[in-house]
């Protein structure tokens, strides 16, 4: 917990907490993208272009962490898992380095318009958050151990009680039991719809180098719903999968310049069953980092 920050000064002031290590990192770290994929990173370095830093060598070599960041040698690894959104960055060789709190009195160019003086009841903001720090070695599938204790630390149950009603008839509602999913599917969605309808969502979060194909079977989860029927959809849950067509778009210097225009469609069969089919029509396979979401109408 940082804060209230003084400003006393009349300048301001920016919080950071730093990991120092003795592994070779040779300038290069690794930074999620939004939570899934891990991106590379290298020190006063763009991939696409080159980067003059000169006026900014801190702040240029932040990057948005939302949920992990880490680096490493050829046997050591270092992690960081963050709870909340950061910006982080390796600005020397074995070090890690996790922006935690600022407040300043003037504009600094960036973009605002305005000073980054936020206040709550005439005071700066207290900034909470935990980081969680992971010391391994170099070997095949830590990173998906690093994935696995993402889901398990920082989307843990919430428990929320309440007094007991003075109602003496009440109606339950049956939670399905999700012990039974592989442990690299994660349950992304569990929500009402509509009236009478409930979204569901699943994720591999496991990338091709992880993980590879995995597939399991949602009748029990389905009746525990007290399904009538299920159909899969796009990831927004607003059309029916099998209608969904998107436009393909080819590069310019490509060499492909078909005569009509064409589109592309769902690379696997959708889901599409009732509760009168056999149990092998709610097999559900997902790819690495693949999210398939269904809609479930109930009584």
């Amino acid at each position: 917990m940082v804060g209230p920050i003084p400003i006393d000064d009349k300048l301001g002031s920016e919080f950071v907490t730093n990991f120092k290590s003795e592994i070779s990192s040779n300038g290069v770290f690794y930074t999620d993208s939004n939570g899934r994929e891990l991106m590379r990173r290298e020190r006063n370095m763009r991939e696409d272009f080159v980067a003059d830093l000169s006026r900014q060598p801190v702040s240029g070599n932040f990057y948005p962490v939302t949920s992990r960041i880490a680096l490493q040698d050829d046997s050591k690894r270092l992690v960081l898992l963050n709870d909340r959104s950061q910006g982080g960055a390796s600005l020397e060789d074995g070090a890690l380095e996790m922006l935690i709190h600022r407040r300043h009195l003037f504009n600094d160019g960036g973009g605002v318009g305005e000073a980054l003086n936020e206040t709550q009841y005439g005071k700066g903001l207290i900034a909470r958050g935990k980081l969680y720090l992971i010391l391994d070695s170099v070997e095949k599938g830590n990173t998906a151990n690093e994935r696995k204790a993402e889901k398990e630390l920082i989307l843990s149950f919430w428990k929320f009680f309440s007094r007991a009603s003075k109602t003496e008839q009440f109606t339950t509602k049956n939670i399905p039991d999700f012990n039974d999913l592989p442990q690299s599917v994660h349950l992304l969605t569990l929500e009402f719809f509509t009236v009478n309808e409930i979204l569901l969502r699943f994720e591999n979060f496991l990338d091709k180098t992880e993980g590879n194909l995995i597939s399991f079977n949602i009748r029990d989860i389905f009746d525990s719903l007290g399904g009538l029927s299920i159909r899969e959809t796009t990831l927004d849950g607003n059309m029916p999968l099998q209608e969904m067509k998107r436009f393909k778009f080819h590069a310019q210097d490509s060499g492909n310049k078909p005569s009509v225009a064409e589109y592309s469609t769902a690379q696997h069969d959708f889901l599409e069953a009732d509760k009168y089919d056999e149990a092998s029509m709610f097999s559900v396979s997902l790819y690495p980092m693949q999210i398939r979401t269904f809609v479930i109408k109930t009584d």
